[in-house]
C-alpha cells in the first residue's frame, strides 16, 4: 500500500440500524509489523464520508497491548473503545443494534467482548473503506470481510435443555428456568408435560403462562422416587409460541436418588487439656442415617491411634440405622500418668450410597505429673537457668551439665520469646547436634544431662509416674527444613539403655515450631543409687545458619516420680561450705536438715583442729531436727588476723547411723579491697597544642579493716601513646570505706590525632587485684585550608535508628552556619530492614574514635545523587554550609578530608568514595573526584585517609551542599558488621570566611557578637547592639545612654558614633509624643542640629508635658 491509502467499496443498498435487526461486520486484521506509527483497519462509510474506524490507528503504540479499537479516524489514537490485548492476526466482529432509541456498536474477538459504544438515533452506512498508513509496510492487511443483516426472532424461548439433580429418597421439589430472548413480543406457555423413561414419578408441574421480553420464569415440579435409589430420567415438554426453534421446547432431566447416606454428629472429639492422671474421660458422638428411604447398614467401626482411646458404648457392628435415625457411640480416654498430647481416629464402614467412610478425630492433652523428682524450666526469661526447681526432700536433681564436643561454640546461651515459656537452651542450625550419629551405640557430641541422687536412706520410685518429658523447639529465618528429634540415655550404673530418637520439632522454612516429647522410664522402678539422664537433641534437617538465624532449643525438662524418706534419722549436710570476709570479725551459719523419718539429735559440733581452727569459735547448733524435712543451722564466729584463706573441718556428731558427718569450711578474707569508679578516662577533644590537661581516677577502699595503699612505683601507664599521658599524683593510704584520687595528665604537645593508653593500678589489695583504666584523648588536626567550617567525628551519641541526622557540626559556626550530617538512604537493605536501622548502619569504635559504618548491601549501586536521578538506594551523607548574608566563603586552598574504614567477617569489603557538590539547593550535582578507600579481608581495617582539593569551588556567597557517596567494590551481602564500609573525622576547610562587608555586621564581627541589631550584648545594660553602634558605645561594657538634656535651654543632645557615621548605614531621628504614643502617636520632628557628630532637638516651652526619644534605624 502507499503511504496513506483508502480503498472504498459501496454496498448495493445502505444498511441502517433498526429495532429487530442486527448488523454485523466481520473481518480479520493482520499486523505482523507492530511498530509505532503504522495504521491499518476499515472505515464504515456513508456517502463517501468516513463515519467510524475499526483497527489500529496511527501512533497508537506498538506490540500486543491496547492498540486496536473503535474510533472516528485512523489519524488519532483516541479510541472510543479498545481491546486490552491484540495479537498480530485478530478476527474482529462489530455488532450494531438499535433498541428504538439508541444505536450500540460492540467490538469482540475470540478473547474479549468490549463495552458498547452507544449514541442516540439510528446509524446508516452504505460501504466500507480499507485504510492503511506507512509506505514501508508491506505485510499488514485486511482479510475475510463479511457484512450481514439479520432479523431478531420474536418471541424466542431460551434455556438449558438439560438439568441434573440429586436427592435422597422420598418426595422432593425441583425447578428449571426459561427466558424470552425476543425484543417485542411476550413468550406464552400453554402446557408442560412429563415424558421419557420415568415420567410417572413427576407430579405437580407448575409454569408461568407468559414471560415478558427479556424476562424469565421457572417450571417447578415434584419428584417422588418410590422405587428407591438410582438414576431416573425423563423429559419436560413446554408448548410455546416461539418463532425460532419451533414447538415444543424439550428439556431432558436426570435425577440421581442417593440413599442411604452416612453422617456423624462431629468430626472431632477434643477431650481438652487435662491434669495428669485424670482418670477415665468419656465423650460421645452419633452415627447418622441422613437418607430418606433406605436403611443404613453399619459394617464396622475402626479405632486407630493412641491406645489410651477406647470405644466403650454403643451397638457392636454389624447393626442397622433406619432413615433419619442415629446411633450413639461412647469413647473413653484414660491416659494414666503419661503426660503429653494424644491423637486417634474412628472410621465408620457402611453401605453408604457413595462408599463414604466418615472419620471422627480424637485429641487430648495431659499435663506433667504433680509428683516430680526433677523439673528444669530453663529460667524465667531474665536469664538461662540449668537448675531444677523441684524441692522434694527425698532426692537431689543436680544442675544440668552441658556436653558439647562439637567444633563450634554456639551451642549454649539462652533464647526467649516466640513459643518459649521464659528462657530456653538453644543451638545454631549449623551446630547440627549429633547429626548423623547412631545415638543407640555412639556417645553424643551434644547433650544436657542431670543426675538424680536419692537422699541417704531414701528411694525414688518411677514405676508409676516415671515419664521424662522434653519440650524441643525449632526456629528459622532462613530457607530449608529445620528438623530436630531427641533421644534419651539412661545410666543407672547397672544396665544403661537409650530410648529414641523420636521426632520433635520441624519447620519447612521460616517460622517456629515446638514439640512435646515423652520417654517412658517406668522400667527403672525404685532405686536408691544415683541415676543419670542425658537428653540428646539430633538434627536431621539443614545445617547452616548462626544461632540468631536458625536453630533449635530445649525448653522445660521434667521427670515424674515419688520419693520415700528413710525410716531412720538422716542428717543432710553439704560436703563443704565457702564464705568471704572483708577483714573484720563476723558470724556465719550453714544449713542442716533431716531427710529421715525419725528425729535427728545432734550431740556436738566441733572443729577437728585442722587448718586455722583457732579462728573459728562460739559454735552453736539447732537440735533436734524434726523427721521428714526438719531443718536448722550451725552458727559460728570467725575472727581473721589478716587477709588470706582460712580453712578447717566441722565434725557433727548425731544419732544418724552414718554419724559423724564432716563439713569442710573455707573463708577467704578480702581486705583491703580496691574499687575503681570508672574503667575509662576520656580527656575529650581539643584544638591543636592544648597544653597539659588533667583528670582524676577515684579509688575506693571497699575493705573494712586495713588501709589501702596505692603503690606509686608500680602503678604505671602503658600503651601506644603512653608518653603523652602521665601520673601527676597518687593518694596516700586510704582508710576502709574512704576514697582517694589518682591525678592523670594528658599533654600531646604539638602532636595531633587520637591518643590511647592504659593506667594499671597496683596496691596492697588483699586479692591481688590490679584494675586498669583506659585513657583516651583527641587533638583535632590543624586545618590545611586555614579555617575549619565543618567537622563531624561521631564521638557523641547522635545516631538513632531510622533518624536521618547522624552527627552535628563541631566547628565554630560563625560567621557561617553548618547543617547536621544527614543520611539520605531510603528503602531496605540487609535482613529486609530499613537502611537507616541497626544492622545496615552502625557506630563502631576505631583507631580514630567512633566511626559511622554502612552495610555494603546499601552500597551496591553506582548512581548519581538522588535528586539527579538516583534509585534511592545509595548512601548519601549530605550536609550544607552557608556564609552569613552578605558574606562569603573562599575555598581556594580548602579541602574536605575523611578517614575511611572497611570491616568484614565473611569475606572482602571495600568501596570507592566520591564527593559531589551543589550550589542550587540540590537541583543539580557536580562530581569533584572519586578515590578508593580502605579495604579489609578480615576484621576492621586501619584508616585510609582521603582528601579532596576544593580550590575549584572558588568563593561562594550562598549555601553550598556536599554529598559523600561510597560505592562498594566488593561483594554486598551481609549486615554492616559482617561486610561494611565507613568513615570518621570529616573535616571541611576553607581559606577564609568573609563576614558581610562593612557597616554594623563588620562592627559586630570584630567584637565577637552576633550580627543581630537587637542583641543586648554581654553587658546586659538594656541597650540594643544597633543603638550601641549608632552612638559609639560598647556591647561588652555596661554604659548609660550617650545622650544629655540641658533643662536651661530644653536641649536634648546625642553624640553619634564615628564608625556608624563613616559607614553611612544608620539613620538617626528624634520623635516626640505627649503621652508616650498612647493617644498621641510618636511624631518625627526636625532636629535643630544634625551633623556628623551630633543630633540635637530643643523641646518646645509651655507644654504641660512632652516626651522625646531617639530612633535609630539600619539603612539596608
Amino acid at each position: 500500500m502507499t503511504t496513506s491509502t483508502e480503498q472504498n467499496r459501496t454496498f448495493a443498498a445502505p444498511l441502517t440500524s433498526a429495532a429487530g435487526t442486527t448488523l454485523t461486520v466481520n473481518f480479520t486484521l493482520i499486523r505482523p509489523e507492530t511498530q509505532t506509527g503504522r495504521g491499518i483497519g476499515i472505515y464504515l462509510t456513508n456517502g463517501g464520508a468516513n463515519q467510524f474506524f475499526i483497527g489500529h490507528s496511527i501512533n497508537s503504540g506498538a506490540g500486543t497491548g491496547s492498540v486496536v479499537g473503535l474510533g472516528t479516524s485512523m489519524n488519532t489514537s483516541a479510541y472510543l473503545t479498545q481491546f486490552s490485548t491484540s495479537p498480530s492476526t485478530q478476527a474482529i466482529t462489530a455488532t450494531i443494534t438499535y433498541d428504538g432509541a439508541d444505536t450500540s456498536i460492540i467490538l469482540s474477538d475470540s478473547d474479549e467482548t468490549l463495552a458498547a459504544h452507544t449514541f442516540t438515533g439510528t446509524f446508516t452506512f452504505d460501504g466500507i473503506s480499507l485504510a492503511g498508513y506507512n509506505g514501508a509496510t508491506t505485510t499488514n492487511g485486511i482479510d475475510d470481510i463479511v457484512v450481514t443483516s439479520l432479523s431478531n426472532p420474536d418471541p424466542w424461548v431460551q434455556g438449558s435443555d438439560f438439568y441434573q439433580f440429586t436427592q435422597t429418597g422420598g418426595l422432593a421439589s425441583h425447578g428449571v428456568s426459561l427466558s424470552n430472548a425476543g425484543l417485542t413480543q411476550p413468550l406464552t406457555i400453554s402446557s408442560v408435560t412429563a415424558g421419557g423413561s420415568d415420567p410417572s414419578y413427576v407430579s405437580n408441574i407448575q409454569f408461568p403462562a407468559s414471560i415478558a421480553t427479556g424476562g424469565s420464569g421457572d417450571i417447578t415440579f415434584d419428584f417422588d422416587a418410590t422405587d428407591g435409589p438410582g438414576l431416573y430420567t425423563f423429559t419436560l415438554s413446554a408448548s410455546t409460541n416461539d418463532t425460532v426453534d419451533g414447538d415444543p421446547f424439550v428439556i431432558d432431566v436426570e435425577i440421581d436418588v442417593v440413599d442411604p447416606i452416612v453422617g456423624v454428629s462431629t468430626d472431632t472429639i477434643d477431650f481438652g487439656s487435662l491434669a495428669n492422671n485424670p482418670g477415665p474421660q468419656i465423650q460421645t458422638f452419633d452415627i447418622l442415617n441422613e437418607g430418606g428411604s433406605e436403611d443404613l447398614d453399619i459394617f464396622d467401626i475402626t479405632l486407630s491411634g493412641d491406645s489410651e482411646f477406647t470405644i466403650t458404648g454403643g451397638q457392636t457392628p454389624p447393626f442397622t440405622i433406619a432413615p433419619g435415625g442415629s446411633e450413639t457411640i461412647e469413647v473413653t480416654f484414660d491416659p494414666g500418668t503419661r503426660p503429653g498430647g494424644y491423637s486417634g481416629s474412628i472410621s465408620i464402614d457402611s453401605n453408604d450410597y457413595d462408599g463414604n467412610m466418615p472419620e471422627v478425630a480424637l485429641v487430648a492433652t495431659t499435663a506433667v505429673s504433680t509428683n516430680l523428682v526433677a523439673d528444669y524450666p530453663m529460667g524465667d526469661g531474665s536469664g538461662l537457668s540449668l537448675a531444677s526447681t523441684d524441692a522434694a526432700a527425698g532426692s537431689t536433681a543436680a544442675v544440668l551439665v552441658e556436653t558439647d564436643l562439637g567444633a563450634r561454640t554456639e551451642f549454649g546461651g539462652h533464647k526467649t520469646g516466640g513459643l518459649i515459656d521464659g528462657s530456653a537452651f538453644p543451638w545454631s542450625r549449623r551446630e547440627a547436634p549429633n547429626n548423623g550419629l547412631d545415638l543407640t551405640t555412639v556417645s553424643p557430641t551434644e547433650a544436657l544431662a542431670f543426675t538424680l541422687t536419692p537422699a541417704p536412706g531414701a528411694t525414688v520410685d518411677l514405676s508409676v509416674d516415671g515419664w521424662l518429658t522434653v519440650e524441643i523447639g525449632a526456629f528459622s529465618t532462613l530457607s530449608g527444613a529445620t528438623t530436630y528429634g531427641v533421644a534419651l540415655a539412661v545410666d543407672d550404673g547397672v544396665s544403661p539403655f537409650v530410648l529414641g530418637p523420636v521426632a520433635g520439632a520441624s519447620i519447612p522454612g521460616v517460622g517456629e515450631d515446638k514439640a512435646f516429647v515423652t520417654f517412658d522410664v517406668r522400667s527403672l522402678g525404685s532405686f536408691s543409687a544415683p541415676v543419670t539422664f542425658s537428653v540428646m537433641p539430633q538434627t536431621t534437617g539443614a545445617t547452616n545458619g548462626t544461632v540468631g538465624q536458625a536453630g533449635g532449643y530445649l525448653d522445660r525438662i521434667t521427670l515424674g516420680g515419688t520419693e520415700s524418706i528413710a525410716s531412720t534419722p538422716a542428717l543432710v549436710v553439704n560436703a563443704g561450705e565457702s564464705f568471704s570476709n572483708e577483714g573484720l570479725p563476723e558470724s556465719y551459719s550453714f544449713a542442716i536438715s533431716n531427710a529421715g523419718l525419725a528425729q535427728v539429735d545432734i550431740s556436738s559440733v566441733a572443729t577437728d583442729g585442722s587448718g586455722e581452727a583457732s579462728a573459728f569459735t562460739n559454735i552453736t547448733f539447732d537440735t533436734p531436727l524434726a523427721a521428714s524435712g526438719g531443718s536448722g543451722f550451725v552458727d559460728f564466729d570467725f575472727t581473721p588476723v589478716g587477709p588470706g584463706t582460712y580453712t578447717t573441718n566441722f565434725v557433727i556428731t548425731s544419732n544418724d547411723p552414718a554419724s559423724p558427718a564432716t563439713v569442710a569450711i573455707s573463708i577467704e578474707v578480702l581486705d583491703p579491697e580496691i574499687s575503681v569508679a570508672t574503667g575509662s578516662l576520656d580527656f575529650g577533644d581539643f584544638d591543636p597544642s592544648p597544653g597539659q590537661q588533667t583528670l582524676s581516677v577515684t579509688v575506693t577502699n571497699a575493705g573494712e579493716a586495713n588501709d589501702l595503699v596505692v603503690n606509686a612505683g608500680l602503678t604505671a601507664i602503658t600503651g601506644t601513646n603512653a608518653s603523652e599521658f602521665g601520673i601527676v599524683s597518687v593518694p596516700g593510704p586510704i582508710a576502709p570505706g574512704a576514697t582517694g584520687d589518682i591525678v592523670v595528665s594528658f599533654d600531646p604537645g604539638v602532636s595531633e590525632g587520637q591518643f590511647f593508653a592504659e593506667l594499671s593500678i597496683v596496691s596492697n589489695d588483699s586479692n591481688g587485684a590490679t584494675p586498669t583504666v583506659s585513657l583516651v584523648g583527641y587533638v583535632r588536626e590543624s586545618p590545611v585550608g586555614g579555617v575549619i567550617v565543618a567537622r563531624y567525628d561521631f564521638d557523641g551519641s547522635h545516631v538513632v535508628d531510622d533518624v536521618a541526622s547522624v552527627d552535628i557540626d563541631a566547628s565554630a559556626g560563625t560567621p557561617w552556619t553548618t547543617s547536621d550530617l544527614l543520611d539520605q538512604a531510603t528503602g531496605t537493605g540487609a535482613l529486609s530492614a530499613s537502611n537507616q536501622a541497626g544492622g545496615n548502619r552502625e557506630v563502631l569504635t576505631g583507631p580514630t574514635g567512633n566511626l559511622l559504618l554502612f552495610s555494603c548491601n546499601r552500597e551496591s549501586d553506582a548512581q548519581t545523587p538522588v535528586t539527579s536521578g538516583g534509585d534511592n538506594e545509595s548512601t548519601w551523607t549530605l550536609f550544607s554550609v552557608s556564609p552569613e548574608s552578605g558574606g562569603s566563603i573562599d575555598f581556594d586552598g580548602g579541602s574536605l578530608s575523611i578517614d575511611t574504614y572497611a570491616t568484614t567477617s565473611i569475606g572482602g569489603a571495600s568501596a570507592n568514595w566520591s564527593l559531589y557538590y551543589s550550589t542550587n539547593g540540590g537541583t543539580t550535582w557536580s562530581l569533584i573526584a572519586g578515590f578508593p578507600g580502605a579495604s579489609s579481608t578480615s576484621g576492621l581495617s586501619a584508616a585510609t585517609p582521603i582528601t579532596w582539593d576544593l580550590s575549584s569551588l572558588g568563593t561562594v556567597s550562598s549555601e553550598i551542599q556536599f554529598a559523600l557517596d561510597p560505592v562498594a567494590t566488593s561483594s554486598t551481602n551481609g549486615v554492616a558488621t559482617q561486610r561494611g564500609v565507613g568513615f570518621d573525622n570529616l573535616v571541611l576547610t576553607a581559606a577564609a570566611v568573609n563576614p558581610p562587608g562593612g557597616g554594623f555586621a563588620d562592627w559586630a564581627s570584630n567584637l565577637g557578637i552576633p550580627n543581630d541589631p537587637q542583641y543586648d550584648g554581654t553587658d546586659f545594660d538594656g541597650i540594643s547592639a544597633l543603638v550601641e553602634y549608632a552612638l559609639g558605645l560598647s556591647p561588652l561594657v555596661s554604659e548609660t545612654l550617650a545622650g544629655t538634656f540641658d533643662p536651661d535651654f530644653n536641649d536634648l543632645t546625642f553624640t553619634k558614633g564615628a564608625e556608624a557615621v563613616a559607614n553611612g548605614d544608620v539613620d538617626w531621628e528624634i520623635e516626640v509624643s505627649d503621652d508616650l504614643g498612647i493617644n498621641d502617636p510618636w511624631e518625627v520632628v526636625t532636629p535643630d542640629v544634625d551633623d556628623d557628630t551630633t543630633i540635637m532637638y530643643t523641646l518646645p516651652t509651655g507644654a504641660a508635658k512632652v516626651f522625646a526619644r531617639l530612633k535609630v534605624s539600619q539603612i539596608p
